[in-house]
């Protein structure tokens, strides 16, 4: 006769922070409503000292007014699809040492537009101007 064996595991759960996330085996949630953004957007804030409504713009600005995650640039390049992700649609050529899983991390990408928010008049031409932020 079989008797099944059990083993007990302990479970933790990750604590979304953005040290944390940065870490792509860290699955915090998989779909963000525009709500959600804008939390991480306000708290990301006090540490980059942006206004979180020009980065909620940016953003907006950048996904097609549809904050999705998981956005692959629609542009089309010589060499097919234009390879950048996510919330800040990190060109992934341009930043090698970021992959795509870091880009449509939203803890992620909200960290690197706090990081670049003095650049962004470079790094997100198109919606800069556009929007005049």
């Amino acid at each position: 006769m079989f008797t099944p064996q059990v083993q007990a595991v302990e479970v933790i759960q990750p604590v979304p922070i953005i040290e944390q996330a940065k870490e792509e085996s860290v699955i915090i949630k998989t779909e963000y409503s525009k709500e959600d953004i804008y939390e991480i957007v306000k708290s990301s804030s006090a540490t980059y000292g942006y206004k979180s409504e020009d980065v909620m713009k940016l953003i907006s600005c950048e996904t097609g007014n549809t904050f999705d995650t998981n956005l692959q640039s629609r542009v089309i390049q010589p060499y097919g699809r234009e390879l950048s992700f996510g919330l800040a649609q990190i060109h992934i050529p341009s930043h090698p040492d970021i992959t795509v899983s870091q880009a449509k991390n939203p803890y992620f990408a909200i960290e690197f537009i706090g990081k670049h928010w003095d650049e962004r008049h470079q790094m997100w031409l198109i919606c800069t101007k556009k929007l005049q932020i």
